[in-house]
């Protein structure tokens, strides 16, 4: 199973972006600190795509926290001397999770207390 979970820091500002087809979507890197090496981190290749990515480009801003799930991506570029070897996080989940200022989109709902049985 192909599963990675992360939590780090916004390394810059968001751009969405869109592909040829027109499906939107955003790159970014998070900074990840080591575990056992709190001086040392890694910078982390993510991209998202669609609602998510429309979500995470309006609501977060350089420097937030996140934990986001996902899948290890790797790209093997060229042969011999010349090959050249890309890691990246296609994300599925985004978690925020602190220094946010989002104002919720909440759909209006009506209910009642006497509609749930806890």
């Amino acid at each position: 199973m192909n599963n990675i979970s992360l939590i780090g820091v916004l390394a810059e500002e968001l751009i969405l972006r869109y592909t040829k087809a027109g499906a939107v979507f955003t790159r970014f890197t998070l900074v990840v600190n080591r575990v056992h090496h709190k001086e040392k981190h890694d910078l982390i290749n993510c991209v998202v795509f669609g609602k998510k990515a429309e979500l995470i480009a309006k609501h977060s801003k350089k420097q937030d926290k996140l934990a986001i799930n996902g899948r290890l991506h790797i790209d093997r570029i060229g042969e011999g001397e010349k090959l050249k070897i890309y890691h990246g996080v296609f994300v599925s989940e985004i978690e925020f999770l602190e220094n946010i200022n989002i104002e919720m989109e909440r759909a209006e709902i009506d209910y009642d207390d006497s509609d749930f049985p806890f």
